[in-house]
């Protein structure tokens, strides 16, 4: 008798398998190109600056810029963990320009105030002598928190950043009046 129940339920499951197997593979295969999609996203690298501090003026949001190097892993660790999700999910799309500056480059930059300079003297000016960096600057290249030297731990790395994050957005809708009325009085 046990064995009888034994192979019906054997049946039965294997009966299940091949009717709803197919249906498995099929839900599979959207797991697949779901993931194809979030490899696709991207860190913007920046080579000009001066574009970026317009952007960051015009939707009065913070930029957080990653400043990496070539080889360095822990940049990309930085840009796979956190970066990139950060991007995928949309919510930071009202709250701040996620970039990425390579510092060794070599190539001249377009400054904020236009000038052309090299990537050294950007390193140089926010201190960056540690790769990664992630400094938080408003669109005319002052920093509105304070810079993120080094990656840490993973596990609260992300909380950091949102905290920086909100800080510089904070700061800088504080002081958008006070650019308003300054850019009035200079017009005038």
């Amino acid at each position: 008798m046990l064995k009888r129940d034994l192979l019906k339920i054997i049946l039965v499951t294997s009966f299940l398998g091949c009717l709803f197997g197919p249906l498995s593979l099929w839900a599979d295969s959207d797991s697949d190109d779901e993931s194809a999609a979030i490899k696709k996203v991207e860190v913007i690298k920046v080579t000009d600056l001066q574009q970026l501090g317009q952007e960051s003026l015009q939707r009065n949001l913070p930029i957080v810029m990653m400043l990496s190097a070539d080889g360095c892993s822990w940049c990309l660790k930085l840009e796979e963990e956190h970066f990139k999700p950060m991007l995928r999910s949309g919510e930071y799309e009202n709250k701040a320009l996620i970039r990425q500056f390579k510092i060794d480059d070599g190539l001249l930059v377009r400054d904020f105030d236009g000038q052309m300079v090299s990537p050294d003297e950007i390193n140089g000016r926010y201190g960056a002598f540690v790769t990664p960096t992630i400094i938080y600057l408003d669109g005319n290249g002052s920093e509105l928190a304070k810079k993120m030297v080094g990656m840490g731990t993973s596990h609260y790395f992300g909380s950091y950043l949102d905290v920086a994050i909100d800080e510089s957005l904070d700061k800088l809708h504080r002081t958008t009046p006070l650019r308003a009325k300054l850019a009035k009085l200079s017009a005038q």
